[in-house]
């Protein structure tokens, strides 16, 4: 996997609490604003961690129980001190590390675990605080839309290739769901490196269920399922 990402002293080692948050997190919306994912694994939030070549402009999230790569001195560095190395490296490039700021971030983690910032194991504190909150609501969030949605459609990986998509009802559901009307929709697209979601209408009818959006895809990307709320 190394290859992928590449290894030495261009390679950043990040963490941060808010990667948690996978695909919401603030640093991986940065990311793929102004990086490229060399990885197809996806994200997880139990590795709040990722690979970034400042070189190749590409990044390399974590995979539990796998060291991706040699990151430069072979510690990790918060968010905010990414920054401060990401615009020392665009003026200085490959002799960036001799930079003296550069080199006091790493100082105080000589000797130190990979992880470790202060005395213990991933004990850094920068945007706890903020992943505290972000999580509280995500799950207000998640619980508000429970509550609205009456329907759950498994698509089982449709390809939406138009605005307009037609699923044919089921003897099953036929008697399950409404046979008119039109409602607010979402639609949840398996992708990498992280989930997207887009807002759709949907209509039935006695026979059909017809999905109307505009996040149709050519590309290698699924739909997963549709969520159908309830009328306001």
């Amino acid at each position: 996997m190394g290859d992928r990402i590449g290894s030495g002293k261009e390679v950043i080692l990040v963490y941060g609490n808010d990667l948690r948050n996978c695909g919401d997190s603030e640093f991986y919306k940065y990311l793929r604003k102004n990086y490229r994912n060399v990885s197809t694994k996806g994200i997880f939030s139990s590795c709040p961690w990722v690979y970034i070549n400042l070189k190749d402009k590409t990044f390399f999230p974590g995979i539990p129980g796998i060291k991706i790569t040699e990151a430069f001195h072979g510690h990790a560095v918060t968010v905010d001190e990414f920054f401060s190395i990401e615009k020392i490296y665009e003026e200085l490039k490959g002799k960036f590390c001799r930079n003296r700021k550069v080199k006091d971030i790493y100082s105080k983690y000589k000797g130190k675990d990979v992880f470790v910032f202060n005395k213990e194991r991933f004990d850094c504190d920068e945007g706890a605080e903020v992943a505290r909150q972000l999580i509280k609501e995500r799950e207000l969030h998640e619980q508000l839309e429970k509550e609205r949605v009456f329907c759950f459609i498994e698509l089982d990986k449709e390809k939406i290739l138009q605005r307009e998509f037609i699923l044919l009802k089921s003897e099953e559901t036929k008697n399950l769901l409404p046979s008119s009307g039109i409602y607010d929709g979402m639609l949840q697209q398996q992708s990498i490196p992280g989930d997207e979601y887009y807002k759709c209408k949907v209509e039935f009818t006695d026979t059909e269920i017809i999905i109307r959006t505009d996040g149709y895809t050519n590309g290698p990307d699924y739909f997963e399922n549709l969520k159908i709320y309830r009328h306001d």
